[in-house]
């Protein structure tokens, strides 16, 4: 495929699918001529997949059945074309077609309200948009949200964010909505200025919400089929925090990891240890001292991580290395991820590598886990500043994947690396989305879009 940089940026979205017991197909095109930015999808246990795709004159809102065709985009429900009412999505799907939707609204504000759109299992569409904060709660951002196969579901974001600079912190608010009924009101639960929270909710509505301030690590545990909250807790004095993510796991079950850091100086030298933190808590019981995975001299960035419904909890990070040779990588950097497992109540196994050292950088990968199985993928690039896309599906202890695929080269790098998405049902289908680089199919420059799947 020849493909080169337009003086516009023509953006694609590509899906691919696979099955339990089958390489991944050749990506399909969801949503032909749309100029795309971004993409946030999920995929529910029955293998309904829904994505949100934002760009110019979007978002659109495109949902498929298992093993249908990909249908035509639509409208986001309760949005105009090219409107900026829904800003950087988040998407949650269990069951048998529960969904939940949050966005931040920047209109006629920017990072002025929080909305959220839910379907309930066998209803068969999304409810009305509410709006969950406006103008009034002074600055809001970074929403979060997990629904739960009944439709109960969990919403947090940061609020008060017109107190901090470019809006990057705030305190932490938390909704509930049990199943068929409203979110309730919202409750601060965190007060002083915070990083984005992380939410996580298990198949039984229990979960919980997590969130850093001061180089601390601090969580709630909430029960959404109850609306109740339990009292905050302090997981960890960590010496950083970045990348906060969450999981959860039947009967209170919670893990919760980040990425952390410590400098030690000798005379003039000093040295730099990357490791993640996790801290767990086992059903029916408090949460554990955290502990260090993958400790190492190279610097992480970020962390993923998903659990299944039986609580199987699964990381991937990409240590990344700076040499000075920089014919490869980016610049010089390059990367090798990591994954490591545990299984509900057991510790986390020693790391595995999923993607060795070589000449490519690497973003740390999408993840999704369900029965028993993990969906991970991810975009690379080279020296030559062409960009790779790769999955992997298989048992999450595997050592080797039982399928990885590298799709076709796509064109040079414009800007930051491509957004990918992984999303897997308890069939071991996989779907995985990506917003990459459009071929050249038209002799008028200008924006194009495509949206592929990876699956059936």
């Amino acid at each position: 495929m020849s493909l080169r940089v337009l003086p516009v940026a023509a953006l694609a979205v590509l899906a691919f699918t696979a099955s339990a017991r089958a390489d991944f197909g050749p990506p399909v095109e969801v949503a032909p001529g749309l100029a795309t930015a971004s993409v946030a999808a999920a995929t529910d246990a029955a293998g309904t997949t829904s994505a949100i795709v934002t760009g110019t004159g979007g978002p659109w809102l495109v949902s498929r059945p298992r093993g249908a065709e990909w249908p035509a985009p639509q409208a986001f429900p309760g949005t105009a074309a090219g409107s900026r009412s829904i800003v950087g999505p988040v998407v949650s799907a269990a069951g048998r077609g529960a969904l939940a939707v949050a966005w931040r609204i920047d209109r006629p504000r920017a990072y002025g309200g929080i909305g959220v759109a839910v379907r309930d299992p066998g209803t068969g569409a999304l409810e009305a948009p509410a709006t969950i904060a406006d103008e009034t709660a002074g600055g809001v951002r970074h929403p979060a949200i997990a629904i739960d196969r009944a439709g109960d579901a969990v919403l947090a974001y940061d609020t008060g964010t017109n107190a901090a600079h470019l809006n990057v912190a705030g305190g932490i608010a938390v909704a509930l909505r049990p199943a068929g009924r409203p979110f309730g009101e919202r409750r601060i639960v965190e007060s002083r200025l915070s990083g984005p929270p992380a939410v996580a909710i298990a198949r039984d509505g229990r979960g919980v919400v997590a969130w850093s301030r001061s180089r601390r690590v601090y969580a709630v545990t909430v029960d959404t089929v109850a609306g109740t909250m339990g009292a905050v807790k302090m997981l960890s004095g960590a010496a950083g925090v970045s990348s906060l993510v969450a999981a959860a796991g039947p009967g209170g079950a919670a893990t919760v990891a980040w990425v952390t850091h410590r400098t030690t100086v000798t005379g003039r030298r000093s040295r730099s240890s990357y490791w993640i933190a996790v801290a767990r808590r086992p059903a029916g019981h408090q949460f554990a001292a955290p502990v260090a995975v993958g400790k190492g001299a190279t610097f992480v960035r970020d962390v993923a991580l998903a659990a299944d419904e039986a609580g199987t909890a699964t990381l991937a990070w990409t240590p990344m290395t700076f040499g000075r040779d920089h014919s490869v990588g980016i610049n010089g950097i390059t990367t090798t991820t990591r994954t490591a497992t545990a299984a509900p109540g057991r510790p986390f196994a020693a790391p595995r590598v999923l993607v060795p050292a070589g000449d490519a950088s690497c973003t740390t990968p999408s993840i999704a886990a369900a029965a028993g199985r993990t969906a991970l993928a991810w975009a690379c690039v080279r020296h030559d500043g062409h960009q790779e896309f790769q999955a992997a599906v298989g048992a999450p202890d595997d050592s080797v994947p039982s399928t990885i695929t590298t799709t076709d080269r796509a064109a040079p790098m414009m800007g930051s690396i491509a957004n990918v998405v992984a999303t897997l049902d308890a069939q071991g289908t996989a779907s995985i989305f990506l917003v990459r680089a459009d071929p050249v199919t038209s002799p008028t420059p200008g924006i194009e879009h495509i949206i592929g799947v990876m699956g059936d």
